[in-house]
């Protein structure tokens, strides 16, 4: 994620570890960070979700298009 590379979709698979995370938490340890509790693991999910929202960065390694977003790309005519 620190190059940028595919950002939106690393993001998008890592949130339900951090759901899961969040859940674990607040059962065993409840909030306050004082008893180890959830607030780090939060704001670790909400990073991710602003991460997935943004997308990629403008300095963002350049990668070739995943399948599904090549859809709406036309292919040069060749002669």
């Amino acid at each position: 994620m620190m190059l940028g590379v595919y950002s939106r979709y690393v993001s998008l698979i890592a949130m339900p570890v951090m759901i899961t995370l969040v859940y674990h938490w607040a059962i065993r340890k409840g909030f306050w960070f004082s008893d180890g509790g959830l607030e780090f693991v939060l704001a670790w999910l909400m990073m991710l979700i602003a991460q997935a929202l943004l997308g990629d960065g403008a300095y963002a390694l350049r990668v070739p298009a995943l399948p599904w977003e090549r859809r709406g790309q036309q292919q040069p005519l060749t002669a």
